[in-house]
């Protein structure tokens, strides 16, 4: 095996096996069969390998041949066409059940829209009776102020109260 002659690269086994060298590189990765010897981005894999590949590309070859056979005689696709049928009627059985329940949850849908609009035209209704009852309110304190002042009576300020008033209030650069 140290023999650099039964070493072989993808290229080399593709050539061999007469298939194409992408098929082998992806079988290799595949599989993550590591090279034996690597010198810089070439990889050198031994006959083992290559035994590898041959099996792997002769079964797909039967199995491709199988294929053909199972084509040519009616028998094996007459199977296949049953176990579809049968699949597709299941699935037209699961689709009619997605159905019903697509219109069950489309009918609580609507029932919440409906639900949430009466919601909302309920909240509009107590606000108007907020703001009514807040209206009521300032008029009430309004007319019980003017009930309480007498007319033509007015506070005069002083313009040493204002100064008063105003020299209490400390800025920032009274502080130091």
């Amino acid at each position: 095996m140290d023999d650099k002659s039964t070493l072989l690269t993808i290229s080399a086994m593709a050539a061999k096996l007469k298939v194409n060298r992408s098929s082998v590189y992806r079988f290799i990765e595949a599989n993550n069969i590591s090279p034996v010897l690597q010198t810089g981005k070439t990889r050198f894999y031994d006959v083992q390998t290559l035994d590898k590949l041959k099996k792997h590309f002769e079964m797909s070859v039967k199995t491709g041949s199988e294929k053909k056979m199972n084509e040519a005689h009616p028998s094996g696709s007459n199977e296949l066409i049953t176990s579809l049928k049968d699949q597709i009627a299941q699935l037209k059985q699961s689709n009619e059940i997605f159905n019903e329940q697509l219109k069950v949850k489309d009918a609580q849908i609507a029932a919440l829209q409906s639900n949430l609009s009466k919601n909302q035209e309920l909240l509009d209704h107590n606000q108007q009776l907020l703001l009514a009852s807040q209206n009521e309110k300032k008029e009430l304190q309004y007319h019980h102020d003017d009930k309480t002042s007498k007319k033509g009576e007015f506070k005069e300020v002083n313009e040493a109260e204002k100064k008063e008033k105003s020299s209490n209030k400390k800025r920032w650069w009274h502080f130091w």
